[in-house]
Formats: structure tokens, sequence, C-alpha cells
């Protein structure tokens, strides 16, 4: 299984592609990351973005099975861009469907790139759903997952395999759906420990409520505690757009906190996250270009100084090609992403945020046999 890198416009804008795979992504590494660092969601703005909602609220979870220091996860732009030689192939050569992708991670040492010792691969069918990833250490495989989607198209169950010392089910995911396509049970399993996510959505196939148990039961068999319970509610404004988020205490019903959403026709420009009492306890603006894309993030703190910033650019497909860190003056390139012409990403540059050196280079190549 692969790891998670970080949130971005790119990942929400990959996640529109492809939803249903990377939820189980996310919820499978669920119960593998036990005190990793967390990530608030960015809303969509029009009804069709809703269901945007609960894919990123799972990402809260979504750091890495084996360390959260170590960055090893990939996301890819749809593979199967370049069978669409209208919109993608600008000189309308037919390609074959792509097979599987080869995703190979560098570190960079004096300016040299060493290869990491672990690699991975990824499987589409002939319709371009991902059916099986690999992962690879030092050249041997390791550890694999395997997708199971139904007639309709939904994702239904996903399994990861360990190989070593033995072959044994490491976790798994499964998937309930209303009649018109909403997720409406999320179960992840490992071992004992278990976690269940209850979704509920209005007439507009807005996420409105959802319900989260967490069981999890450490080494020695003991249930430990999870503050982790709880009850998430959203409001929409008359335009349905996101407005208000409350998150509370499923136990006692108490309010956590709250989170407030300002837009215009281009998108979201702030979110405020309150404390229970109405406390302001940090807020992110954004600016848009003309194409509504996200090119400036302002994190402000509690007393609305300025904390960081991110500004993001975009080659002329739309494709994000940069983020850009700024914090008190100093500025780092962040991630500088390069495409084929067909919109794959091909290489990731990861650049230290307090030196501007890069410091990962991860390469992407593309089968059709």
């Amino acid at each position: 299984m692969l790891y998670f890198r970080t949130v971005s416009e790119e990942i929400l804008r990959f996640i529109s592609r492809n939803a249903r795979f990377q939820i189980v992504l996310l919820s499978l590494s669920l119960l593998e990351s036990n005190n990793c660092g967390s990530n608030t969601y960015k809303m969509g703005h029009s009804r069709q973005n809703k269901w945007l909602v609960w894919v990123c609220f799972s990402m809260v979870f979504a750091m890495s099975f084996s360390s959260c220091k170590t960055v090893e996860k990939v996301f890819l732009n749809s593979p199967l861009r370049d069978n669409n030689s209208n919109k993608y192939n600008p000189i309308g050569i037919k390609k074959k469907a792509i097979k599987h992708c080869e995703i190979t991670p560098f570190d960079v040492e004096n300016g040299v790139l060493k290869k990491k010792k672990n690699t991975f691969k990824i499987y589409f069918d002939k319709v371009g759903k991902y059916y099986k990833e690999e992962k690879y250490h030092l050249g041997h495989l390791v550890e694999y997952t395997t997708y199971y989607f139904d007639q309709f198209g939904n994702l239904r169950e996903a399994t990861k395999y360990l190989l070593f010392p033995e072959k044994t089910v490491s976790a798994v995911a499964k998937f309930e759906y209303d009649t018109i396509g909403h997720v409406v049970l999320d179960h992840v399993e490992q071992g004992e420990s278990w976690q269940n996510k209850y979704k509920e959505y209005n007439e507009y196939g807005d996420l409105v409520h959802q319900t989260k148990v967490r069981h999890r039961v450490d080494k020695k068999g003991r249930v430990r505690q999870d503050s982790s319970y709880s009850k998430l509610e959203y409001r929409y404004d008359e335009k349905n757009k996101i407005e208000e988020k409350f998150v509370y205490n499923a136990k006692t019903e108490r309010l956590k906190y709250r989170i407030e959403y300002i837009h215009n026709p281009k998108g979201t420009i702030s979110e405020a996250t309150f404390s229970r009492t109405g406390k302001l306890r940090k807020m992110i603006k954004y600016e848009h270009n003309e194409e509504g894309q996200v090119v400036k993030e302002l994190y402000l703190d509690a007393d609305l100084n300025k904390d960081k910033e991110y500004e993001i650019l975009y080659d002329k497909r739309g494709n994000q090609i940069q983020k850009n860190f700024i914090l008190k003056g100093f500025e780092s390139f962040g991630k500088k992403s390069t495409y084929n012409r067909w919109g794959n990403i091909v290489k990731e540059e990861i650049y230290d945020n307090k030196t501007n050196k890069l410091i990962q280079v991860w390469k992407y190549n593309y089968y059709r046999d």
C-alpha cells in the first residue's frame, strides 16, 4: 500500500476523478497511524463537489503505515487521460490503455539522487480502475492491496496483505451505499480493532451528519480509550454552499469546535475555526485566479497574525506545478510537479521549507503492457 504525502489542491483534483479509490487508501491507513498529525479538508463550492466532504474528512487520519515522518505516498492524475485524444492529446495520436505505473522515490544527498529502499507499482484494468497496488523493499515484493468493485462501479471492498514473515491480512475496508451511490457506511478493520463511519445526506446529496465510532485494541489485547469518537454536522446556505461545520463529542453531544466558511463566485475565500465558547482559533484565507483555482493560501493565528503562506502555480492545462512555502519573508519552492502532455504526473521535487534545498524526487513511469 502506498503512503500519503500532503494535502493540496492537486490532491483534491485527483480525488475528484478517483474518489472511491482514494477513500480506501485513506481508510486502510487509519488503523496503522496511531499518533500521526491531521489535516483539515477543503470543501467544494458547488453541489457536484459536495461528496468531497466525506472523502477529505477521511484524510484526518491518513499519513503513513510505518512512520508519520516518512514521505511515501504518491498521488497520480488519472493515467487514462492519454486515451482521450480529443482533450488531452493535442496531436491526436491514438494510445493504448495504460496497464501499470511504477513509482520510484529518491533522496537527494549533495546534489546526487539516491534511490530509496521502497518502490511501488499500481495496476489498472481495461476501464482504468485500480485493482492492485504493490510495495517493494529493495526489489522484493513485501505487501500488496486488492480492490473489488460492484457492477455499478462502487468500490465495495479492499484488502491489504503483508507477505513477511508470512502472508497475512493486514487490514480490510468495506463500504455500503444508498440507492443513488452515496457511501452510508465506511467500515475498516485491522485485527480486533475497527472503525465505522455512518453518513447521512439531505435531498440534494449533501453530507449533513457523520458519526465516527472507533474501537482500538493494543498488542496486549487491551481495549484503548479513543477521544476521536465524534459526530459531525454540516449546514449549507441558500445557494447550497457549505456554511458551517460542527464537531461534537458523540458521547456527550458537547460541541468541540466549529468552522465557518465564506464564499464568493470563484470559491471559498476563508474558513475560520472557533472554539466551543466562540473564540477564534485560526483562519485560512484563499485567493483565486480567473479560472477559480486557488493561487494563495494565507494562514492566520488566533490574533489574526500571519502564520504562514502558500503560493500555488498552474500550467496552461490547469495542472498544479508548484506550491511555494512562505514564512516570515523566507520563501521555499515547497513542491514542484512536472506532467506529460496528457496530464499525467511524471516527476515531483520536494524542497525543505527551512533551507529551500531539494531533498526528494519522485519519478513516475507508465506502461501499456
